[in-house]
């Protein structure tokens, strides 16, 4: 995460078009669609905070106590990309196990390397 500093520069310098939240997209499940609602319900908070922010005309009171929120939000939606990750592999394992990996055209190979590597990296 940014220091509180560095984020009251950013954002002196960052137009509303081009907000940090603003262009981020959910990772885990296709947008607009149920699978993306926890990753979006977060985004769609920090982007509220980062308007609020970005439309306090540049008062430097207001974004410094809004930092810490944006931290907050940022480490909530690392840990919602984590959680459904380790959700999705549990799921493709268990259709794996109950159905064999011929009528799922899933692989634990490819579950463990892909998945579940990934997973075990980011902790």
């Amino acid at each position: 995460a940014e220091s509180r500093p560095a984020y009251i520069r950013r954002l002196s310098q960052t137009p509303y078009e081009n907000a940090w939240w603003k262009r981020q997209e959910a990772l885990c499940g296709t947008p607009g669609t149920v699978t993306a609602l926890p990753e979006m319900t977060i985004l769609q908070l920090a982007r509220f905070v980062e308007h609020i922010s970005l439309s306090s005309d540049n008062n430097a009171v207001l974004q410094a106590f809004l930092w810490p929120l944006h931290n907050s939000f940022l480490s909530l939606w690392m840990l919602i990309i984590l959680v459904l990750t380790l959700l999705e592999a549990t799921w493709h394992i268990l259709q794996i196990v109950v159905w064999g990996a011929r009528r799922t055209g899933l692989s634990l190979t490819r579950v463990w390397t892909h998945d579940l590597n990934l997973w075990q990296q980011c902790i």
